[in-house]
This record gives structure tokens, sequence and C-alpha cells, in this order.
């Protein structure tokens, strides 16, 4: 298993870090653990593993109950920032597309237009004359790649 493959349980990882010293707090503080606190703990672990599934509106969701969390209860929500700060960048990090590589150089989508395709533009510059990406292969020989 690859390290990068466990990224994405990095909220978890500090939502039960998180539940475990403030766990320890309240014990120390009081001398009976609310049941009310160990549902709160159990829906902020249970939001922060929502990060693991692929699915756009599922990570949404752990998202906005994480951020529900956080301000139902102020004084140990904030003590899950750090957890909630997790969640955004496993998000983020997830959703650019990946880079393909081909015969030494970068390409992404398309090779950009044939010259018999480009119309001259005020600037002196070769643009494309259609909105959509040239069809066929490049002055190279090269295929363009499928989005």
């Amino acid at each position: 298993m690859r390290r990068e493959s466990l990224v994405p349980f990095l909220p978890a990882v500090l939502a039960a870090v998180t539940d475990g010293v403030t766990a320890a707090m309240v014990r120390a503080n009081q001398p009976d653990y609310p049941h009310r606190f160990v549902v709160f703990q159990i829906v902020m672990f249970g939001a922060a593993l929502l990060a693991v599934v692929p699915r756009k509106w599922v990570r949404i969701v752990g998202f906005v109950l994480l951020l529900a969390g956080m301000f139902i209860s102020m004084a140990v929500g904030l003590l899950y920032l750090p957890t909630f700060f997790a969640f955004v960048w496993v998000m983020v990090r997830d959703e650019r597309p990946p880079v393909q590589f081909r015969a030494g150089k970068m390409r992404t989508t398309a090779s950009g237009p044939k010259p018999s395709e480009a119309a001259p533009s005020s600037c002196g510059t070769k643009m494309s004359s259609g909105s959509a990406p040239a069809l066929g292969r490049d002055r190279v020989g090269h295929a363009p790649i499928a989005p």
C-alpha cells in the first residue's frame, strides 16, 4: 500500500486523536461521561471518515457535518479545527486532473490548431478559427488526446 493512499484517512486520524484528548479532559473534570458528548464524538469521527469516499456529494456532506459540529459545540468543536482543515485539504487535493506525458513533452488535452485551420488575428498571432480543438494530427504526427 502506497503512502499516498493513506492521505484521505488523515482527517479521521486527527478526529480520533481529538476524541481521545477531549475524552481525557472531560473525564478529568467530570465524574460521569455525558451521553450527548459521546454521540457528538461519533458524529465528528464519522464525518471525518467521509473524506475517504471518492464521491463528491458524500465529501460535501462530511464537510457540512464537520462545520456544523464545530459551530454547534463551540467549546469542544474548535478542537476539531485541524480535522476540518485536513478534510478541506483532502477534498481540494483530489480535484486536479492528472497530467499526461508523451514523447518527452507535456500534453493535456489537444496539441493545438493546425497551421491550415488558424486564422490571422490583429496582434499577429495565430488563433484557432473554432472553439473546439483541432481534430486530426498535428505537425509532428501525434493524434490529440481525448478528454
